[in-house]
């Protein structure tokens, strides 16, 4: 990768005894995020490594020593019992080719670094001092808002509000030409009823 996405993974392989050493100074390398350690052990791999070979190597003398005794068979026997030979020989390589890994594993430790590039932050931005103007204009513009908010809330609420201001008016209108009737029947004189 390039820039912040660089990343680089190496693997070394250390004698057991320079492991502290070695991992003293990759950690001066940068600063660690994280580390693991795990330990295997192989004790119970090597004993059974070494228990088939032993039981290998028996065969393959048993074997020896039949083909020695048949000399005289039938050339199909001998060569079945070269090809039974060959095939224990074979795993006998493998198993001794296992074991000699598995010594070396004892011998050494694998180390696996992961290096990666520390993104770096962007700066804080620094906001630039208000002059007058601006504050002024900051001021107006607060100013304007909250009129009109409250212009606004007056309609809004004028206008939720109509039907019961009509019914309001109308229950005072009632009310008042009720009163002036009132008031102009109490002034008159009776009128005399005929009769």
């Amino acid at each position: 990768g390039e820039g912040d996405a660089a990343r680089a993974d190496i693997t070394f392989r250390v004698r057991s005894e320079r492991i502290s050493l070695v991992l003293t100074q990759i950690r001066a390398l940068g600063k660690p995020t994280s580390e693991s350690l795990n330990s295997v052990d192989v004790t119970d791999r090597l004993i059974d490594l070494d228990a088939t070979i032993r039981n290998e190597r028996k065969v393959e003398a048993d074997l020896l020593d039949l083909a020695e005794q048949r000399k005289g068979a039938a050339l199909k026997e001998i060569l079945e019992l070269r090809g039974q030979l060959s095939e224990i020989r074979t795993r006998i390589e493998k198993l001794e080719a296992q074991k000699s890994n598995t010594n070396k594993q004892v011998e050494f430790s694998t180390i696996v670094l992961t290096l990666h590039h520390e993104a770096k932050a962007e700066p804080p931005v620094e906001k630039p001092k208000a002059d007058f103007g601006s504050k002024l204009s900051a001021a107006w513009s607060t100013g304007t808002s909250g009129l009109g908010d409250t212009l606004a809330w007056c309609v809004e609420s004028g206008i939720a509000r109509l039907p019961m201001w009509i019914a309001l008016g109308a229950f005072g209108l009632a009310t008042w030409v009720g009163v002036r009737r009132a008031i102009r029947w109490s002034g008159q004189e009776p009128r005399p009823r005929l009769g």
